[in-house]
């Protein structure tokens, strides 16, 4: 009696308030044109808001708990791909549904190797990203308005997603099965849009993301005969705590990103045949290391672990170097001299995310440096006039059947980075060049694949406020 009764409510509500009085005659209008007509049902009046509506209204009045959920994807043949969460709660909270999913995991399993008689016909699945923090949705709704009001003013719905740190670890193999998929699912969907479909009331959606902090190990190609256990369990310490260092044997490329936030708008142009959508992207740190293999020193039991810094933030740049100086050769030996700070050095073994590191603290209250003057050592805060976000991107795009394509240049905005390069290291290490030749090869492979495709032309805008090369 009572899911009869509930049913009752929510079905009076939606006859209320989403099938309106002035609509009516629009609806059965177009119901008969529909049966007079021999056109196709995908051709018709679209029907799909008036069904999401009812859905909406539907889970707007209940509250889900799932443990232990697993959705998998397969690109047949290929590979597949499986998202678990050890919990599922959605419920709403203050005018939103909120989703909250703690524990999330995605794995990839290489479906080639069950044609592979050494197999045995079983696969195993490896992780390539994890995070113990709980992911959050937040979906805002706006209420339902009349037909004539949606002809005025469409309010978009707006989606937040929130995240703490993702640990992610993409062997150079895995390369080719992702863009793979990415390239599958291209072709479908463009085959998917080629029916003719009327213009769709449903209101746009605004897009939020705001994450922590992503790092990601970009493994090398693993020796033949590697056991993959032997690599997962070596990995598992890396997805417990991401942040912290990771011991393996074999030299790697770590990226971390911090303070990530992505905006997504949508807005319907008129008088246009596509809508309009912007995209903005801020980073708060970027930091890019060349990590070498675990190794044991021959006079002690404690493993041995040295970081090249490749590049980083650098706050340091803009009070050293200031933005009124001319920077004319005249006044070149007026420059002021200042000593690099090195993540890792050969004669030193040091922390991949040192508690002192200048270039990973968030300049929030200012630090304090010495000031050398004649008999005086004193020190003195520096003020907190670096940029909130050092790195950020705009763009924008005009949206329709057959895509996006890019209006305007791509601005990209830069703030003082500080790039380590050690040549020598570059092209004596193997395992970084063979994961970039994995990448490049894989790039070259679909460019042949996809030679008949119309080229698209893109303008880059690059604002370099001070980069120091060394």
């Amino acid at each position: 009696m009572a899911a009869a009764g509930l049913t009752s409510t929510i079905a009076e509500a939606f006859v209320r308030d989403e099938i309106h009085c002035e609509d009516l005659p629009d609806i059965i209008h177009a119901k008969s044109r529909q049966t007079h007509s021999k056109t196709p049902p995908d051709s018709s009046w679209d029907q799909v808001p008036l069904i999401a509506n009812l859905i909406r209204r539907v889970f707007a009045s209940m509250e889900v708990d799932v443990t232990d959920l697993e959705i998998t994807i397969v690109h047949p043949g290929c590979t597949s791909y499986t998202f678990s969460t050890s919990e599922w709660h959605l419920a709403t909270e203050e005018g939103c549904r909120k989703l909250t999913m703690p524990r999330l995991r995605l794995s990839v399993c290489d479906l080639r190797k069950l044609k592979d008689p050494s197999a045995g016909g079983h696969v195993s699945q490896e992780t390539i990203m994890s995070s113990l923090d709980p992911l959050t949705l937040r979906l805002v709704v706006p209420p339902p308005l009349s037909s004539q009001a949606r002809r005025r003013h469409v309010e978009n719905m707006r989606l937040t997603i929130s995240a703490g740190v993702l640990g992610c670890a993409i062997p150079a193999r895995h390369i080719n099965d992702i863009m793979e998929t990415l390239e599958r699912a291209r072709t479908c969907r463009k085959q998917s849009s080629s029916k003719k479909v009327y213009p769709n009331p449903t209101p746009g959606l605004d897009t939020s993301l705001e994450i922590q902090a992503i790092v990601t190990l970009l493994l090398p190609p693993f020796a033949p005969g590697s056991d993959d256990l032997q690599w997962a369990a070596a990995l598992s310490p890396f997805f417990a705590s991401p942040l912290s260092d990771i011991h393996l044997s074999r030299r790697h490329v770590r990226v971390c990103l911090r303070d990530l936030s992505l905006l997504r708008t949508f807005s319907a142009a008129e008088k246009l045949p596509h809508s309009l959508v912007k995209i903005a992207l801020t980073l708060g740190d970027v930091s890019i290391h060349s990590v070498s293999a675990h190794q044991t020193a021959p006079t002690s039991d404690c493993a041995a672990l040295s970081s090249t810094s490749n590049l980083r933030i650098d706050r340091n740049l803009p009070f050293q170097y200031p933005p009124t100086h001319p920077h004319t050769s005249a006044d070149c030996h007026n420059l002021p001299t200042f000593s690099t700070q090195r993540r890792a050095d050969d004669a030193q073994q040091v922390s991949l995310v040192p508690e002192t590191s200048p270039s990973l603290l968030p300049n929030r209250k200012g630090r304090r440096r010495k000031v050398q003057s004649a008999g005086n050592n004193n020190s003195q805060p520096l003020p907190n006039t670096g940029p909130r976000a050092p790195i950020s991107l705009l763009a924008t795009f005009a949206k329709n059947q057959q895509g996006h394509s890019l209006i305007g240049p791509i601005e990209i905005k830069l703030a003082p980075l500080a790039i380590y390069l050690d040549l020598q290291l570059v092209f004596c290490d193997n395992a970084v060049l063979a994961y970039l030749e994995e990448i490049f090869r894989s790039v070259a492979k679909h460019s042949r694949t996809n030679a008949s495709r119309k080229v698209r032309q893109w303008k880059l805008l690059i604002n370099l406020e001070m980069v120091r090369l060394e």
